[in-house]
């Protein structure tokens, strides 16, 4: 697989005055299985409302943020046909966690919990769910400066609302983002499946989902490079060396655009980086926590 709800609701309760969006609180503090203990943290499920569709989320918070002493927090992208529970988006808010950092997970509209239906996403749909996300950490009080994360699609979605917000990000992490979309969609060819790009059906089949004519047609056009490149601030891309989905020639050239970027090539590791998430994760920590603190 190409891994390509605002509503105010709880506080964090003794530590954080949260304005709005969070329900169903949780502490954790115990190894996951992954062999690297974790942090004590505090977890919300938080909804957001972007138009008439609610976007599923979740906020883990280090305890040790009190309203005196802020941590920056990393909003952490999803790729096509994944979610906030992708193994690599889970480890990476974990590593960011041990070091102190908050994060918020979602998952875009069409996608895991969240609303909206799969065959009307588009990039573009995207871009607009992760900035209601960066839009609702900006205005929790316990936040001191903002990252982004991006799988996939999801590093499309980060480089561009990175592009987009400009000063806002302070550091980006992208892991083998899908910066080939805009010419697979000209191309007639996305990820295997044939169609006419002049004409595109209403919808595709790939990995047995449905994409839709819209999605075809907004990424023929998508600016990806020319917004990306807006962004002046620093910049990791990590990708697998064995990724058979995103050619490793692609993140070579994508990693150009960025005035302050660099490029991490994984040995052993394919596209959803499942033969060990944490090695990703832990590059995707140790660059935005020299950054962000």
């Amino acid at each position: 697989m190409m891994r390509l709800r605002l509503l105010p609701t709880l506080v964090l309760a003794g530590l954080l005055a949260l304005t709005s969006g969070c329900t169903s609180a949780s502490s954790s503090g115990t190894d996951t299985g992954t062999g690297t203990p974790t942090a004590a943290v505090r977890s919300e499920t938080v909804s957001l409302q972007r138009d008439d569709i609610q976007l599923a989320g979740t906020l883990d918070v280090p305890e040790n943020a009190t309203g005196t002493r802020k941590v920056p927090l990393v909003l952490l992208l999803h790729g096509l046909g994944g979610s906030q529970d992708d193994p690599v988006i889970e480890a990476s808010a974990q590593a960011l966690n041990n070091d102190g950092i908050a994060t918020l997970r979602i998952d875009f509209d069409g996608h895991g919990a969240s609303g909206g239906e799969f065959r009307e996403m588009t990039v573009p749909s995207e871009i607009e769910d992760a900035r209601t996300a960066y839009e609702y950490a900006e205005g929790l009080s316990f936040v001191s400066t903002i990252g982004l994360a991006g799988h996939s699609q999801g590093g499309v979605v980060a480089s561009m609302l990175a592009g987009q917000l400009g000063e806002k990000i302070t550091a980006t992490a992208l892991l083998a983002p899908a910066a080939t979309i805009p010419q697979m969609a000209r191309s007639g060819n996305f990820l295997g499946t044939e169609f006419d790009p002049a004409d595109p059906p209403a919808t595709i089949t790939v990995d047995g989902q449905q994409l839709g004519r819209n999605y075809i047609l907004t990424a023929q056009k998508l600016p990806l490079n020319r917004v990306a490149a807006r962004y002046t601030g620093p910049v990791t891309v990590i990708q697998g060396e064995d990724d058979d989905v995103i050619p490793v020639a692609s993140s070579q050239k994508f990693v150009t655009v960025f005035s302050h970027g660099e490029l991490h090539l994984l040995s052993g590791q394919g596209h959803d980086f499942s033969s060990d998430p944490s090695e990703p994760a832990s590059l995707v920590a140790g660059f935005l926590s020299a950054r962000l603190s």
